[in-house]
Order: C-alpha cells, then sequence, then structure tokens
C-alpha cells in the first residue's frame, strides 16, 4: 500500500535527478581519461594531467553516443536470442580505445571494432575472460575486494595493450 509512504518533495526528486546526472557525466570523463591513460600507458608513454584533460574534453560526447549505441547493441541481441548480444560484446569491446586512438565518428568506430576484433575473437574474449576471473576473489570476506581491487589495477590496460597489438597486425 503506497497510502503509507511519505511524500517526497519536487525539489528533492530534482535534487536527485541533478546529482545523477552530475555524477554521471563527472563518470564519463574519468572513463575517458582512464581509456586515454590505458592507450598512453600501452605504448610507453607517461600522459599529462592535461594531456587527458584535452582528450576527455574531445571526446566525452562521442564516447557517450557510443556506449549508448554499443549498449543498444547488446541489450538488443540479448533480448533476441542471447547469442547475437554475446557477439555484439566482443564486436565493439574496442570501440573506446578504437574512437580515442583513430579519432573516428561513432559509426566508423563500430565498424572498425567489428572489423578488427571478427578475426581475433579468441584474443578478444581472453581478455574478457581474465577480466572476469580477476573479480572471483571479491567473494573472500574482509580482503577479497582488496585483491580484486590490486589484480584488477595491474590489468586494466590489458585491453588497450591488446587493441594496439592487432591495430599492428592488421
Amino acid at each position: 500500500d503506497f497510502h503509507n509512504l511519505p511524500a517526497v518533495s519536487v525539489n528533492v526528486i530534482a535534487v536527485v535527478i541533478i546529482l545523477g546526472l552530475v555524477y554521471g557525466l563527472v563518470s564519463l570523463i574519468i572513463h575517458v581519461m582512464t581509456t586515454a591513460l590505458e592507450l598512453e600507458a600501452g605504448q610507453g608513454r607517461t600522459p599529462t594531467f592535461k594531456h587527458l584533460w584535452e582528450v576527455a574534453k574531445k571526446f566525452w560526447l562521442r564516447q557517450l553516443g557510443l556506449y549508448i549505441m554499443i549498449g543498444l547493441m547488446i541489450i538488443g541481441g540479448l533480448i533476441l536470442l542471447i547469442v547475437p548480444g554475446i557477439i555484439m560484446i566482443r564486436r565493439y569491446f574496442l570501440a573506446p580505445y578504437i574512437m580515442i586512438n583513430e579519432d573516428l565518428s561513432i559509426s566508423d568506430t563500430m565498424r572498425r571494432s567489428a572489423s578488427l576484433s571478427k578475426p581475433y575473437t579468441g584474443s578478444i574474449w581472453s581478455v574478457i575472460g581474465v577480466s572476469i576471473l580477476i573479480s572471483f576473489p571479491s567473494v573472500i570476506p574482509r580482503v577479497g575486494p582488496y585483491i580484486t581491487f590490486i589484480l584488477a589495477l595491474f590489468y586494466s590496460v590489458a585491453p588497450a595493450l591488446r587493441y594496439l597489438e592487432l591495430k599492428k597486425i592488421s
């Protein structure tokens, strides 16, 4: 029965929505900066914060569009028969790195990611598989999340390295 719940004011709802949007925007910018950092580290370079910020300013909106499109493709594929959604995960796994490194549009990025990953399906799934395995220690009480965090930190550059490797051999 909803009649016993306290009334929530419009102001509270507005504040929650605004904070959610700000959180989402900040998270997206940090994610773009992290992707650029992984690419730079994968190439043996040490970028400055200023460089990462410039990349974030240039790509944040395009990356948002890319994530929306990829999300729709994966969800649509999962709804269809599950297998197409799984194929979409492999197909667009490298897309954020491609967009930043090659400065492509959303559609060109998606096409490039699909063509680059198709001949190397096993290479893509191996990175995804290790990423999943790294999360397993998190179920260990108290220390598990720390172990997972440290392992994930060390492995975070692996997708960027895989992209750079596949780009080089293609």
